[in-house]
């Protein structure tokens, strides 16, 4: 790895211990990276972070592929943004998931097809992002103040609950609790 960039054959898997080490290093503070997974949790990167007109940046991943991860870095939320929520990829197959890592867990996203085609659905789910985005950005230095991390896990998983209580299929996996990961990954296959 050199300049936060990761020095590793796009074909050769990276483990999951490696991206979480990778976001423990200052080198990757300020860039993204992703790229694709299958359901036996091996991960390829494909994909560094680009900087938008609007000065955010985001990974180019493959729309492709049904399975995507990338990570937010340090400095950025530590939530799904918005466009992480209605990826894409969720509008061109019957079922995906995306996976998003930061310094505290991983994000697990899966959405079917039909609930990005319901405008009501997406205008709600905006609605709820807004809310939880604005509440962590207004309380973001307070929390980052907790080095456990475990006030964010609290707001993450009353949020996820939430949000699965409409029917939008999310969860927050603990960093110390990633071996339920690959439980998850299987239910998650069983359904698609």
């Amino acid at each position: 790895m050199t300049g936060g960039v990761i020095k590793k054959s796009r074909k050769e898997p990276i483990r999951i211990t490696e991206i979480f080490a990778y976001l423990d290093l200052p080198a990757f503070d300020n860039i993204e990276i992703g790229g694709t997974f299958n359901f036996e949790l091996s991960f390829f990167h494909t994909a560094n972070g680009v900087i938008a007109n609007n000065g955010r940046q985001f990974v180019r991943l493959p729309v492709k592929e049904k399975l995507s991860w990338h990570y937010h870095p340090k400095p950025y939320g530590m939530w799904p943004s918005f466009e992480d929520m209605i990826d894409g990829k969720f509008n061109l197959y019957k079922f995906s998931t995306s996976l998003i890592f930061n310094r505290l867990g991983v994000w697990c996203l899966s959405m079917k097809k039909e609930q990005l085609q319901d405008v009501k659905f997406v205008f709600d789910l905006e609605i709820m992002w807004n809310h939880f985005h604005q509440f962590l950005l207004k309380y973001r230095r307070q929390l980052d103040d907790d080095d456990t991390g475990t006030q964010y896990e609290e707001h993450f998983e009353t949020w996820a609950n939430h949000l699965r209580s409409f029917n939008y299929d999310i969860w927050f996996i603990k960093r110390n609790d990633i071996r339920n990961l690959a439980p998850l990954m299987k239910a998650v296959n069983n359904r698609a």
